[in-house]
């Protein structure tokens, strides 16, 4: 099965910038219960935002499982939060939520969205 993942950033010095990230590309790990990416400021991470010191070195993962995405903080200083009908919900640490297409999602200080093709 082929994962690919197309995710804009929404805010910050980046803001409009749009990453592509593919399984077959060597981007995240796949598992049999699907594809796991990390978000984070080090180069060892899929996901680098670099230009926000508010992400931690590994703050958050974003999976595909079952044909969902699941975004999970991963004991990050400043938070991870989904935008939830225009209010922010902060995740618990190791927690996850559903992220849909289309909506609005925080790591730091940088919001993200991802995309449909």
């Amino acid at each position: 099965m082929t994962h690919t993942l197309s995710l804009m950033i929404m805010s910050g010095v980046e803001d409009g910038k749009l990453l592509e990230l593919g399984a077959e590309s060597g981007d995240g790990a796949t598992s049999a219960d699907g594809w796991a990416l990390t978000i984070g400021r080090l180069d060892a991470r899929d996901i680098r935002l670099t230009k926000d010191t508010f992400i931690s070195r590994e703050h958050a993962h974003l999976t595909l499982r079952d044909g969902q995405w699941w975004l999970c903080d991963k004991h990050s200083k400043n938070g991870t939060f989904v935008d939830q009908n225009g209010e922010e919900q902060r995740l618990a640490a190791e927690t996850e939520a559903i992220v849909q297409p289309g909506q609005l999602f925080r790591v730091g200080r940088t919001w993200l969205r991802i995309e449909t093709k």
